[in-house]
């Protein structure tokens, strides 16, 4: 029997691109997202941010106060009226870290009864380790790569996380997640490897988000597909959630999360006042908002 491995690459026929099927049918709303918009650290050509750059660009709340947030109290109220426990600070083109009034932002959510968490590239969170050990919500921070030059690739910047420096300083729930893209499907072994030496609570592999850029982004949606067969046949599948199988890498929980796959379900608060009632950002922003 023949074991699929990442050690080498794995031929694809040549074929028209096939749209994936968004699952419609969702879950009742579990949590909720605060995307911040504005000027990020790091330029990765998957961010899902860049299918409406033009628009996401017009705006930078990186240093408006919480009070000052247009349509907050609503959203506020909105998770609330839908009984929603946990709030995940992230950015729609930019990082959660960079946002001036973060700690404030934790500390007032909390009070009023929320769990937060984040979700970050991780480059700045030794610099936020008292904020982050907040969070009564999971932290997320992203590891594309433990190489220089292929992290350059991705996102145009050689650094990289500390996260062995990062990690057991934080006091909060954390996991690790990760986007495939051709340049470091092949690392998806070491990385699983890295990662359970840090010991999160899981480890997500994580396929390229968009709905306007499948053809310039084709071949990274096939890689996922091709570490998605690998991951499958090398560790036993346990149990899953909302779709999203899970498996046991020698002890790390390992999850493959598929956006459109899913069957998850979120509030999504821009920080320009956009409140969106759908999981799909990209498609739940264009709803509400006219873009010229």
């Amino acid at each position: 029997m023949t074991t699929a491995t990442l050690e080498k690459p794995i031929i694809i026929d040549e074929m028209p691109m096939v749209l994936p099927t968004k699952n419609r049918d969702r879950s009742e709303y579990s949590f909720a997202n605060i995307n911040f918009l504005g000027k990020c650290n790091l330029d990765c050509f998957f961010c899902l941010g860049k299918d409406l750059a033009d628009e996401f660009g017009k705006y930078n709340q990186l240093t408006t106060p919480v009070f000052m947030l247009p349509n907050f109290d609503e959203f506020i109220g909105i998770c609330k009226r839908l009984k929603i426990k946990n709030i995940y600070v992230t950015g729609q083109n930019t990082d959660a870290l960079l946002y001036k009034d973060l700690h404030f932002l934790i500390k007032h959510l909390q009070a009023i009864g929320f769990n937060v968490g984040i979700r970050t590239n991780g480059l700045l969170a030794d610099e936020w380790i008292d904020t982050l050990s907040m969070c009564r919500a999971s932290v997320s921070y992203t590891l594309l790569t433990r190489n220089k030059e292929t992290m350059k690739a991705i996102t145009g910047s050689p650094q990289l996380p500390k996260l062995d420096k990062i990690m057991p300083a934080v006091k909060a729930r954390q996991r690790i997640a990760t986007v495939v893209t051709k340049q470091n499907q092949y690392e998806m072994l070491q990385l699983i490897n890295y990662a359970r030496t840090l010991k999160p609570d899981y480890f997500q592999i994580r396929r390229i988000s968009t709905d306007h850029r499948y053809s310039e982004l084709r071949e990274h949606i096939i890689a996922f597909d091709e570490v998605k067969a690998v991951i499958a046949s090398q560790f036993p599948l346990v149990s899953s959630y909302e779709g999203a199988p899970i498996y046991d890498a020698n002890g790390l929980k390992v999850v493959l999360w598929e956006t459109v796959r899913t069957s998850a379900n979120s509030i999504n608060y821009y920080s320009n006042g956009v409140i969106s009632d759908e999981y799909f950002i990209i498609e739940g922003y264009e709803k509400l908002v006219q873009i010229d």
